[in-house]
């Protein structure tokens, strides 16, 4: 049997039992294959037939001995499929009670679920030797099972080069064991077609009794392959010295790479590379193959770079100096190669259905925006973290890009979200309105009408501190949203009234208190705790200029998101939400917005335009109830968090870099939060939503961090440094004040009359460090 690397692939692989365990358990497979059935799922026809382009495909009817999937030059392995498509009971039920009992009867090899996730594929081995066509072995298999009740009986499989798309081993009932029908031994002289085979035989092809031509290698004298003075052999044999012998299971990627290090120096032959190099155990026609494949793509002149310095380190290389440093000179400034793509990890719901819709530069966006509309929505959840301290779903994202670059698709994530929260408001605003008219229409001897403490959740970017802390009290502990379309005019709102409330916004992310004591008994007085997201859109130069103190610890709370330049481009094309998607969409916003009028919302917005205010209480039910707060278990999502937190330590620590080391404790904290808001996406939370809300929040967090060290890295670490300069130049004082010898005290002594906090331990750690003084007995030092 063969197989193809990528169905768009024109030259085929030997496949054997190794090769095939190491396709069927790729993380690869098993994201493109649940990639295609969720595209299925959203009738993303064309996104399902991109990912299933993406999968690997076997031929089990047919082979070559060019390893070139041609028809004519394909012969039969003994074997057939058979397809049973849009099948209307479970797979794995009919699998397990129709064909499982009768697997060795009918010599059945391999079963395994289709990519779609509603068919059935089974492998067989052609046993009757009457029936002499791939299409009259399909057709007795189904008629013996009586398959055809369960779905529709696929007849395009009876030709030899028919692909079988590869699934993760998860998808298997039963995998095949290739080395019993090796592809050297056809068992049965089965025919796709009669008029093909008929075609052939005038053709004069080879019967498809026979066995596959064996391939000889290529007679090569080792002792005259050279490059640059050096036998290639000794060449190889240093590489295997260094690099291994590969173990069963690593071969194959072992001997792809060391075809394309040494393909430059062998002329890009394939005969002659698969006669140079080692076999490591497989057939001489398995490895050409692979070398043939491979030097089919694309090649340049260079070698890599970790081949080219295992070359100059072994002395293999020109022993010129001059030659030497200018190669090394031109692989180390080399161009950094091109990111790989980035995949998406599986989605929660609603995610999912937004960023589905998106064009690709704005899927990341995307799920930026969403964080502090959905985290107003799941206001009543709370978390403990590792510290036990209790968090809520509290977020402040900024997404950023030139003008004009598309920031404004924002509104169509608002609408479907926080319409019933806008319905609310106005019909509350209304009646605060009616209060105030009333209040100001009262004599100077009057008593005020009683305050109806309305809950209004989304605030304008500009309000007053006073009105803001009101407004907050009145939702008892329930979120407000504030969506400011441009940085510039959050910036004019936090001075509102002649307050700066920046420290009023970092408490808010910490869900802390927060108040304000005025002698004055019109204005508000008190303490009250803050929940609060806001969502801003603007340009870089907006962002930076707002977020210019990167010490006040305000741009490691907020997530930053960055729209590609849309300049130059072909317009990104958004798609409509199915009614499937609204329908997901609103089953989360009602089992989170579950609040409720103290009796039923009878009027609309325009009929209660309508009602006198004197009737307006009886007439309009503009008072509503909260949900009660939920606790929530997120015990399943420390390990991944402290795993990023240690990972991101590291590197910092390798970096030096003070910055990252910064972020990451904040980004972990909005990652916990993340996965808050996730659980709410299910109304049930199993092991397999868990795995969801892990795998994506452990990308998000990856994405959050690079793109707020991209912004304010390079700012945090100069500051950084300039303060620890100075604490450095304190440290010097002392060192200069101290004489040639001296001791731990007069360290101590020095360093209080100079006013300097520093343990006297450290100084002497760091001053051995940086070679300036050395031990010259029990706390005795020398400068040197």
């Amino acid at each position: 049997m063969q197989y193809l690397k990528r169905v768009t692939d024109k030259s085929a692989c030997l496949l054997d039992d190794a090769v095939l365990a190491m396709l069927i358990d790729s993380a690869t497979v098993e994201v493109n294959v649940n990639l295609a059935r969720r595209c299925l799922a959203e009738d993303n026809l064309d996104g399902y037939r991109k990912a299933k382009s993406l999968l690997p495909a076997i031929m089990w009817c047919g082979q070559s001995a060019d390893f070139e999937r041609k028809a004519d030059k394909l012969k039969a392995t003994g074997l057939y499929m058979v397809d049973i498509d849009h099948m209307t009971e479970n797979v794995e039920k009919v699998y397990r009670e129709v064909v499982e009992p009768r697997t060795q009867e009918l010599f059945i090899i391999g079963a395994h679920i289709t990519p779609s996730g509603k068919g059935l594929r089974l492998i067989a081995v052609a046993c009757k030797q009457e029936l002499n066509t791939l299409q009259a072995n399909m057709d007795w298999l189904v008629d013996e099972l009586k398959l055809k009740q369960y779905g529709d009986y696929d007849t395009v499989c009876r030709d030899y080069s028919r692909l079988s798309f590869v699934v993760p081993r998860s998808d298997w009932f039963l995998v095949p064991p290739i080395a019993d029908y090796s592809h050297n031994s056809p068992l049965h002289n089965i025919q796709a077609e009669e008029e093909v085979a008929e075609e052939r035989s005038e053709a004069g092809a080879v019967s498809a009794n026979e066995a596959v031509a064996e391939v000889k290698p290529k007679e090569v004298d080792k002792e005259g392959v050279l490059f640059k003075g050096a036998k290639v052999g000794d060449i190889i044999d240093k590489y295997v010295e260094q690099y291994g012998v590969p173990s069963a299971g690593e071969r194959h990627a072992y001997y792809n790479n060391m075809v394309r290090n040494f393909r430059n120096m062998l002329d890009n032959d394939p005969e002659l590379i698969a006669s140079m190099l080692p076999l490591f155990g497989k057939p001489y026609e398995y490895r050409l193959s692979q070398c043939k494949s491979i030097t089919k793509t694309n090649n340049t002149s260079r070698f890599s770079k970790e081949f080219f310095f295992f070359l100059v380190d072994n002395g293999f290389y020109p022993t010129d100096k001059k030659s030497k440093n200018l190669a090394l000179k031109e692989y180390i400034e080399e161009e950094p190669e091109e990111p790989a793509p980035d995949v998406i990890p599986p989605l929660p719901p609603v995610f999912r259905e937004f960023v589905s819709i998106a064009p690709p530069d704005f899927k990341l966006p995307v799920i930026n925006a969403l964080m502090p509309l959905m985290g107003t929505l799941t206001s009543y959840v709370r978390a403990n973290y590792f510290d036990h301290r209790e968090h809520s779903t509290s977020f402040f994202n900024v997404i950023y890009a030139p003008a004009g670059s598309g920031k404004s698709f924002v509104f169509k994530l608002m609408e479907p979200l926080l319409s019933n929260i806008e319905l609310r408001d106005e019909i509350a605003t209304m009646r605060e309105a009616i209060y105030l008219n009333v209040k100001s229409a009262k004599g100077a001897n009057e008593k005020d009408p009683k305050d109806p403490h309305v809950s209004v959740r989304i605030m304008p970017a500009i309000n007053s501190q006073p009105e803001f802390l009101q407004k907050m009290r009145d939702n008892k502990g329930y979120h407000m949203f504030t969506f400011a379309e441009e940085v510039d005019t959050f910036a004019k709102g936090q001075r509102a009234g002649g307050v700066d409330k920046s420290d009023m916004y970092r408490v808010a992310w910490d869900n802390g208190l927060y108040g304000q004591s005025f002698k004055s008994a019109n204005t508000f007085k008190g303490r009250v705790k803050l929940f609060y997201n806001i969502l801003m859109t603007g340009t870089p130069n907006q962002v930076r200029n707002y977020y210019k103190n990167t010490e006040n610890g305000m741009v490691t709370r907020v997530a930053f998101c960055e729209i590609p330049n849309q300049e130059f481009r072909e317009y990104q094309s958004w798609k409509q939400l199915s009614r499937k998607q609204l329908e997901t969409i609103g089953k989360f916003v009602n089992r989170c917005d579950n609040n409720t009028y103290t009796r039923p919302l009878d009027y609309s917005v325009e009929d209660a335009l309508e009602v006198e205010e004197k009737d307006f209480d009886e007439a309009v039910p503009w008072n509503y109830q909260f949900r009660p707060f939920e606790y929530v278990d997120m015990s399943f999502i420390f390990k991944s968090l402290l795993e990023f937190d240690r990972k991101q330590r590291v590197q910092a620590s390798a970096e030096n870099n003070m910055a990252r080391d910064t972020f990451r404790r904040r980004t972990a904290v909005k990652g916990f939060r993340l996965a808050l808001i996730c659980t709410q996406c299910w109304k049930k939370i199993t092991k397999k939503e868990e795995k969801i809300i892990i795998d994506f929040v452990k990308w998000w967090m990856e994405k959050d961090i690079e793109e707020s060290l991209k912004l304010f890295g390079d700012k945090m670490n100069d500051e950084m440094q300039e303060s620890l300069n100075v604490h450095n130049n304190k440290r010097a004082g002392v060192l200069a004040s101290l004489p040639t010898v001296f001791e731990k005290s007069d360290i101590v002594a020095q360093c209080l009359k100079q006013g300097v906090k520093t343990n006297a331990r450290q100084l002497v750690c760091r001053w051995k460090k940086d070679k300036l003084i050395e031990s010259i007995g029990d706390n005795k030092y020398k400068k040197l």
